[in-house]
């Protein structure tokens, strides 16, 4: 699945730069962890919707998800050990 997914999300990447759209760091973010399988596309919408719901805002989001911890040293190029 995750090849596929990988797929799906360099094709959605690829017509979103035909429009000049860049993906944002929380899109890459969860695409990281959803391809680490730390978490599930479903699981990190319903979590991101219950926060959103309480805090009326995506800011500190990812910092609150224990899964997003090695997401964001992942996309700094740096390594989990």
């Amino acid at each position: 699945m995750t090849e596929n997914q990988r797929a799906v999300f360099a094709q959605v990447d690829a017509i979103h730069r035909l429009e000049g759209v860049e993906p944002t760091e929380l899109q890459k973010r969860l695409r990281t962890a959803i391809l680490a399988d730390r978490v599930t596309s479903a699981q990190a919408a319903k979590e991101m919707s219950a926060y959103a719901a309480e805090h009326h805002t995506l800011d500190g989001f990812l910092e609150s998800r224990s899964w997003s911890k090695d997401s964001a040293a992942t996309d700094r190029g740096e390594s989990r050990d």
